[in-house]
């Protein structure tokens, strides 16, 4: 009987001991053949990790798993598509094509993993390459290169050629090698998802019951001067969006550059008199009116222009300048032209604006009756802040190609602050309705 038992454990061990070294070894090529030896960038999915949470989410809350609302999560498990599942999926950023970004997937099956893909991503054009076969969608935005058990993905926010790293990938096989200092740092990382440059971590991220949390270390901006502390304001429960950024302007070339290049017109005296606060407040909709032309045909076929006015529902919203000379901006625009005697903003972007000062506050607004300033402050560390509170913004349908994404969400809340003279931590909160249920799960549900 000893002996019988003996040989169970001997057996029970040695069985442990061949899945921790499959399990080892399917971490370890996780890394091999994985990013661009030139690679500045790192984004690290632990797909172990997010596995684990959502097991023992599903263990935790198998009644809500079973209901027929998590038809579409179940819906996600494809059959076979030719894909091998990796311990740790990367995607990577290359300066020789700095607006992609680039992902590695090893494959078992060609054939249904060109098609499974091109049928998720939409790819239906084939583009002609001696080397290996590169397929894209109609706008060149996203593409698929493979050559035997190799396929790269590359997805970019408008048109570039990715061919000279899909070269270098598959045929040159330059890839990094996994002793690499940025390989190792990602080793290190245990997050759900983390994002690594060379000198640095830049943010990790982590799904939770209720809520996604995620924190980064960036390097303190050269163009604006942070306090300590500094007095912002308190946010209500009433705007949708709410935002602010407090610090003095060190640079006001660089920023005043890129701001007029938005707004087309001469912020001389905005950046001049800008006292260390800029807020921002959405809520609701207002009324805007818009000529639109058209045109007809005489009874002598001649063509004419015909106006005609039509009211259109925007959002209403607010941005807030604090600053130190009372109607200077106002008058100085005024005087430029920029601003009419009704208050109308001219060359303005999207939408039609209004602007007015008030004692040490500068207000541009989609709507000429101007919200309310926020009615309380606080002394704070907090430097900058984003609440965006979902439901409001879900009834008020500002964006509704984003309400699919967000309808499982109740709030999101950024904050960041000085740490270091050269450092700022950001913090972020994204909670959710079900607030027993793994974050991930419920997006997914949707």
């Amino acid at each position: 009987m000893k002996k019988y038992k003996l040989g169970i454990i001997t057996t029970l061990l040695i069985v442990l001991v061949v899945l921790l070294v499959l399990y080892t070894s399917w971490q370890n090529k996780s890394y091999k053949d994985a990013v661009h030896t030139d690679a500045t960038t790192i984004i690290k999915i632990n797909l172990v990790a997010l596995g684990k949470t959502i097991a023992w989410d599903y263990l935790g809350n198998w009644k809500y798993y079973s209901s027929k609302d998590i038809d579409s999560i179940k819906s996600t498990h494809k059959k076979e598509n030719g894909i091998n599942i990796p311990a740790n999926l990367f995607l990577y950023t290359v300066p020789k094509a700095s607006n992609t970004v680039f992902c590695t997937l090893q494959i078992s099956d060609s054939t249904q993993a060109i098609s499974y893909l091109s049928k998720e991503l939409g790819l239906s054009q084939d583009i002609k390459e001696e080397k290996f076969y590169h397929r894209t969608n109609k706008k060149g935005t996203i593409s698929l290169a493979q050559l035997d058990q190799t396929i790269i993905l590359a997805f970019s926010y408008k048109k570039e050629d990715a061919s000279k790293v899909f070269e270098d990938l598959l045929v040159d096989k330059k890839y990094m090698m996994p002793t690499h200092d940025l390989l190792q740092k990602a080793k290190k990382e245990e997050h759900h998802l983390s994002i690594l440059e060379k000198k640095n971590s830049i943010l990790s991220l982590d799904s939770k019951d209720g809520k996604i949390e995620f924190t980064s270390k960036i390097k303190n901006s050269s163009y604006i001067h942070i306090k300590e502390t500094q007095e912002v304001p308190s946010f209500s429960k009433k705007s949708s969006i709410q935002m602010y950024i407090a610090g003095d302007i060190k640079d006001n070339v660089y920023l005043q550059n890129k701001l007029e290049n938005i707004l087309r017109w001469d912020t001389t005296p905005l950046f001049k008199n800008y006292n260390g606060l800029l807020s921002f407040q959405l809520k609701g909709h207002t009324l805007q009116k818009d000529s639109i032309i058209t045109y007809e045909y005489t009874d002598d076929f001649e063509k004419v222009p015909v106006v005609s006015i039509k009211e259109k529902k925007v959002p209403k919203m607010m941005f807030s300048f604090k600053t130190d000379s009372t109607n200077s901006i106002e008058s100085f625009l005024k005087n430029k032209g920029i601003i009419s005697e009704n208050r109308f903003v001219k060359q303005m972007p999207l939408y039609q604006y209004y602007a007015k000062q008030k004692a040490n506050e500068f207000k541009i607004s989609t709507s000429k009756d101007f919200m309310a300033s926020f009615q309380k402050t606080e002394i704070s560390t907090t430097f900058f802040r984003i609440l965006i509170l979902i439901d409001p913004l879900l009834k008020e349908n500002h964006f509704p190609i984003i309400n699919p994404y967000i309808s499982s969400m109740t709030s999101i809340d950024i904050k960041a602050k000085k740490v270091a003279a050269q450092t700022i931590d950001l913090k972020g909160i994204i909670t959710f309705k079900e607030n027993t249920i793994n974050a991930l799960t419920q997006i997914l549900k949707k």
